[in-house]
């Protein structure tokens, strides 16, 4: 009698704990979607031609850095394909200030250097080459260049840091206005919001 007890007390918990893990699936569990990557801008982490596999944020998603993520073109970053999805590494967070480049080629977020080593190939001159010249140049070839990341949006690169549209290659040299020169796209698609984010990747 007490054996079957005791049996009866570790089903019932079993039962319990396989209950909750089910509610809770239902409610914070997100479906994973798997996307085809057309570009090697996110090489050597994601190569072209790859599949992954990304979990969507349904609208809720809390950024952190150096994430992996799945957006919503914003317009302008796909060319001619507006309105697909689009791969791309968190840099900046709301509210900081990204730069290129320390004398070593570095990143900076807030005057502090990026360790970018686990992603980033070995040798680059510097992490952050673009076409945006703010006026002064840096060691390794590197344009130089500042921008502070709007409340509620996002900074946003490609590993492959010399074949990325990314936010640094959005941003307006000084004399542009508010339009990127030679592209007719708004200098503010340099930042992406937040809630344009569908996906974080998981594999």
């Amino acid at each position: 009698m007490i054996r079957r007890r005791v049996v009866w007390i570790a089903l019932t918990a079993v039962l319990a704990l396989l209950a909750a893990a089910f509610v809770g699936w239902i409610l914070i569990g997100r479906p994973t979607t798997s996307y085809y990557v057309p570009s090697d801008s996110m090489s050597p982490t994601i190569r072209v031609g790859e599949r992954i596999l990304a979990r969507g944020v349904g609208g809720g998603y809390t950024p952190r850095r150096f994430d992996v993520i799945v957006f919503s073109d914003p317009g302008g970053w796909l060319g001619d394909h507006q309105g697909g999805h689009v791969l791309k590494r968190v840099i900046g967070l709301p509210g900081e200030t990204v730069a290129c480049c320390t004398s070593s080629g570095q990143l900076t977020v807030d005057g502090s250097a990026l360790n970018e080593s686990g992603f980033l190939p070995r040798g680059l001159p510097c992490d952050g080459p673009a076409r945006q010249d703010n006026g002064h140049s840096v060691l390794g070839g590197c344009k130089g260049w500042s921008a502070v990341v709007p409340l509620g949006a996002l900074f946003l690169m490609g590993d492959n840091r010399t074949e990325s549209s990314d936010s640094s290659w959005h941003l307006c040299s000084p004399g542009e206005g508010l339009i990127m020169r030679g592209t007719g796209v708004p200098c503010s698609l340099a930042f992406v919001p937040i809630s344009d984010v569908v996906a974080i990747v998981v594999s």
